[in-house]
């Protein structure tokens, strides 16, 4: 299908509405005080909770962002990703944005770059600050996945380390490999072997005919591809849509 990316198991990333969270009285109050002077009215001070929306992308999803109707957002692991906060009050003026993942602090800015090195689920914060106070702060749960693609659609630069990491399997046997990559590495050979005993058994193919090719081949694959990542953690297994080829050849 020509889909923008398929998620494999485990980040394009996309636009990410935060959630709005409630600002503590306590902190009503500190940024009440920090507004003096600075034109905030108490009316606006009261709408200033909400008001903020997030944007991460990367130079995928700049021009090709994920759907992504099952994550709040996406990013990848290993690549470098521009977090970026829209502000319905950005006429105040000495407003900060710091931002923070795991309520660890990691820059602040209304762009920051920053790249997310563990997988799954991570609370992504911003906070809108005025005077060292906290006008707003709103969390989000980031997914970091990662995501394959389409091979044509590869930088040169990933395309270039995917065949490199490749040559790496074919070259490295799986017992040299694993002592300088862990566990999860495994060469050519392994694949290969594996392939022709599940594949091309003589008495019964458990791999090609019936239900079992679809599971048989997204764990080969997965397989496959954390082999890789043991040698390079940005890389993934591309994918051929051969539909893009329809139409040279109708």
């Amino acid at each position: 299908a020509n889909v923008a990316g398929v998620l494999a198991q485990a980040p394009l990333v996309a636009t990410m509405p935060v959630a709005t969270t409630a600002v503590a009285a306590a902190t009503v109050q500190t940024a009440a005080g920090a507004a003096a002077g600075s034109g905030v009215t108490s009316e606006m001070l009261q709408n200033l909770k909400g008001g903020l929306q997030v944007e991460a992308t990367n130079d995928y999803s700049e021009i090709s962002p994920v759907y992504t109707p099952h994550f709040e957002v996406l990013v990848e692991p290993f690549r470098e990703t521009v977090l970026s906060v829209y502000d319905s009050y950005d006429d105040l003026d000495g407003v900060r944005y710091e931002w923070l993942v795991n309520a660890n602090h990691i820059g602040e800015g209304e762009k920051i770059r920053f790249q997310f090195n563990i997988l799954g689920k991570i609370p992504l914060t911003v906070r809108r600050q005025l005077n060292g106070a906290v006008l707003a702060e709103k969390t989000v749960a980031a997914t970091c996945k990662y995501v394959r693609r389409e091979i044509r659609t590869l930088t040169e630069e990933d395309r270039e380390r995917f065949f490199s990491t490749v040559s790496i399997l074919q070259n490295v046997p799986t017992e040299e490999g694993q002592r300088r990559w862990g566990y999860k590495y495994k060469d050519k050979d392994y694949y290969n072997r594996l392939h022709l005993y599940y594949g091309a058994d003589r008495d019964c193919d458990h791999w090609h005919e019936g239900p079992g090719f679809v599971t048989s081949h997204m764990a080969i694959t997965l397989e496959f591809e954390q082999a890789l990542q043991a040698v390079n953690p940005i890389a993934t297994v591309p994918y051929w849509d051969f539909t893009l080829d329809r139409k040279s050849v109708v």
